[in-house]
């Protein structure tokens, strides 16, 4: 079962141009990594099942990646 947890959070992860299937497993594991959901159904994705380290990104073009990384999630989860 981990193995194909980790093997779907990963396709997520790294393949950014197949929206369609990484929406549809994202709500899934969603459901496992983040349970319950904020009011109106908003997940909190930072810091709770996804912590990105370090924390102060200092790097303009890392923050930018990191960002844009987080912001998919968030659009995949609606």
């Amino acid at each position: 079962m981990t193995d194909i947890v980790v093997g779907a959070f990963r396709f997520v992860i790294n393949e950014p141009d197949k929206d369609q299937v990484g929406s549809i497993l994202f709500k899934q594991l969603a459901q496992l990594m983040w349970g319950k959901s904020k009011p109106k159904g908003v997940r909190n994705l930072r810091e709770r099942g996804l912590c990105i380290r370090p924390k102060n990104i200092e790097h303009t073009d890392y923050e930018a990646d990191i960002n844009s990384f987080v912001e998919r999630l968030v659009r995949y989860q609606n």
